[in-house]
């Protein structure tokens, strides 16, 4: 009798997403907030130094909803 091999629950070679390097994380934050930190993490990867609150707050438009 011919022993077959069966790969029941375990993962096949190569499948899956690759890994980024990050952790993925979730957090509940106004649309302001939200819209800050998409800004914030744009800036920081582009090397900006320092972030302007204020600054952000007055030119930010509210997106609206469908």
């Amino acid at each position: 009798m011919t022993e077959e091999k069966t790969n029941w629950g375990g993962a096949r070679a190569g499948a899956g997403r690759k890994s980024f390097g990050g952790k993925m994380r979730s957090l509940r934050m106004t649309d302001f907030e939200y819209d800050f930190v998409r800004d914030a993490l744009k800036k920081i990867r582009a090397g900006v130094e320092t972030l302007d609150v204020a600054a952000y707050r007055t030119e930010w438009n509210p997106k609206e909803k469908d």
